[in-house]
């Protein structure tokens, strides 16, 4: 499930709405001199309170997707993400499975040439790792919807953090922020079978 702060404003909104109603409530009962209609009237607030509510509820979940959407769909078309991926997939192959010994060599090669149109193993990688790891940002602040990246990309997050774990750690070092949203991502997802655990704790 997606984290609760995520749903925090929500959830605050709907304590508030019912401890006002609540207290409302107490003060109309020792009111008898208050209007007969009080009580209608205040059903009435709180019917147009929780409207108001839900209506920006379905708002924000519908962005949410939009922008999930959007976000898969320049996966899936952009220039440059799709030259990156067909080095990885030449290169890091098979992904899902920790690099080789050759691969890590070839990975930290600094002597290879890259530019945009021919990135080097290494560029390409971090290339993807970051666009993935600004997918999770998204996903883990609740702007880009839980259920459909983990519908869409789940296979592939956690292929790619098994394939980069070694190079994950290192170039992480002794800085717990670098990729830490798409560890984050990545356990979350990694922890519904049927997956291992993998080389995150």
């Amino acid at each position: 499930m997606p984290p609760f702060r995520r749903y925090w404003l929500v959830y605050f909104l709907i304590i508030t709405l019912a401890l006002g109603m609540a207290l409302i409530g107490v003060w109309l009962a020792s009111q008898p001199d208050v209007l007969p209609n009080a009580w209608v009237l205040l059903g009435g607030v709180a019917v147009a309170a929780m409207a108001i509510f839900a209506n920006a509820w379905i708002g924000w979940r519908s962005a949410s997707v939009a922008h999930a959407l959007d976000t898969l769909q320049t996966l899936r078309t952009d220039r440059e993400y799709l030259i990156n991926a067909y080095v990885v997939r030449n290169r890091a192959m098979p992904l899902g499975k920790p690099l080789s010994s050759d691969q890590l060599a070839a990975f930290w090669d600094v002597s290879e040439e890259s530019s945009i149109d021919a990135p080097s193993f290494f560029d390409a990688s971090r290339f993807l790792l970051n666009q993935y790891e600004f997918l999770a940002a998204g996903v883990r602040s609740g702007a880009i919807d839980y259920l459909i990246v983990r519908q869409t990309l789940r296979g592939t997050i956690i292929a790619i953090v098994n394939t980069y774990a070694a190079p994950i750690r290192k170039m992480r070092g002794d800085n717990p922020r670098v990729f830490e949203h798409l560890l984050w991502l990545y356990r979350r997802m990694r922890d519904m079978p049927p997956y291992d655990r993998g080389p995150f704790g």
